[in-house]
């Protein structure tokens, strides 16, 4: 079996710019097949942005997402591509589409849905209950979307039953301290468990209160990390898999071999069919990639000046104004929108009244000036 190139799309949509975040699936699309890519896939949701909220109560934007996945389709010839999206079937559903020869040739909807902390998404999704494999070059690949991985009764089980030997795993999984150790040992463990490798692609930036830090991954049948992009930054992941490792695994299993039989009418699976070119003859072998640890207070810091970034700019706006007090937390919210916006985009003010202290003032005025920006 030949090696399966993938490419993980981790980039940056704005809720609601339907034509920007079509226009970077295609031009990604463009770049995996220049590395003579297998497959592409994008994030959860990717195409109308994540979260859409109450934009989903709009029969018009639900048209644009559906309008826009059909355009996204002409440019799936000699590879497949994976995406989120939004369907209509007589409900809404939080919904990935596979792509190939110019088609929408398969469909999975997503089966656990968040409703906790900053998830809303049993207030518009219906969820939904059918498992999809795409059978590609002799290999057999299944699908989640992002909670469906995380739940203990999850769809990867049963997919690993009927033979997949590779799991997509679509996101939009927001930062929060220690939140990539905690998804890195679930998804060693979904691995480890089902004898799958598993192709776990996240977005990153910031929407409203959101962050989404990427660190998107590819981890084999063993639980080991093989390739993993950076954090908090886009990035066009590739990386070979050989699909073989897990079937030779599978194969000598005897637990699997045992669970078989029950799956059998519990699940309702329907299969696809695609093809890619599979010689890759001008591509060299793709070796491993890895993103360097980094502790907690440099990924939290980093995720502030994201956050702060996307929030002025996908609102439209391009400066900001703030109070210099001359106290730590004035001096830290000024860097984080210095790092964010750039200098000229800064203004502090400053207030001196009866009960200021000289510190205050001249604190205020030296940090103003070490970072360069305008004062009043």
């Amino acid at each position: 079996m030949k090696p399966f190139r993938i490419a993980l799309g981790q980039f940056n949509p704005t809720v609601g710019d339907i034509d920007k975040n079509k226009n970077i699936i295609i031009e990604q699309i463009q770049k995996a097949k220049e590395k003579e890519c297998d497959m592409v896939v994008f994030p959860e949701l990717f195409i109308t942005g994540y979260p859409p909220e109450d934009l989903l109560y709009k029969p018009h934007f639900i048209r644009e997402n559906l309008n826009a996945l059909e355009e996204i389709a002409k440019y799936s010839h000699d590879i497949v591509v994976v995406t989120g999206f939004v369907d209509y079937q007589n409900d809404l559903y939080n919904a990935l589409a596979v792509l190939n020869e110019g088609k929408i040739i398969g469909k999975y909807y997503k089966q656990h849905l968040p409703n906790y902390g900053v998830f809303d998404e049993k207030r518009y999704f219906q969820k939904g209950s059918e498992l999809l494999i795409l059978e590609l070059n002799g290999a057999k690949i299944g699908f989640a979307i992002c909670e469906d991985i995380w739940q203990s009764t999850n769809p990867i089980e049963p997919q690993a039953l009927s033979g997949a030997e590779l799991i997509i795993n679509i996101n939009a999984s927001p930062f929060s301290t220690k939140k990539l150790q905690t998804r890195i040992e679930m998804l060693k463990t979904r691995a480890r468990d089902n004898i799958v490798s598993i192709a776990y692609v996240n977005m990153i930036g910031g929407q409203d209160e959101l962050v989404f830090d990427g660190s998107s991954m590819i981890i084999n049948p063993k639980g080991e990390i093989i390739s993993q992009a950076k954090s908090l930054k886009e990035e066009l992941l590739i990386s070979d898999i050989t699909l073989e490792q897990a079937f030779r695994m599978q194969l000598k299993d005897t637990r699997l071999k045992h669970l078989r039989p029950t799956i059998e009418g519990n699940f309702t699976i329907k299969y696809i069919n695609a093809t890619t070119k599979t010689d890759k003859k001008s591509i060299s072998l793709i070796t491993e990639e890895r993103e360097m640890a980094q502790n907690d207070t440099a990924l939290i810091y980093k995720a502030l000046v994201m956050g702060l970034r996307d929030y002025i700019h996908k609102n439209g706006f391009s400066k900001v104004v703030l109070g210099l007090s001359g106290g730590v937390d004035s001096a830290l919210t000024a860097t984080i929108a210095f790092y964010a916006l750039g200098s000229e985009n800064v203004y502090g003010i400053i207030m001196p009244s009866m009960f200021s202290s000289k510190s205050s003032i001249t604190d205020a005025k030296k940090l103003a000036k070490n970072l360069k920006i305008t004062t009043h």
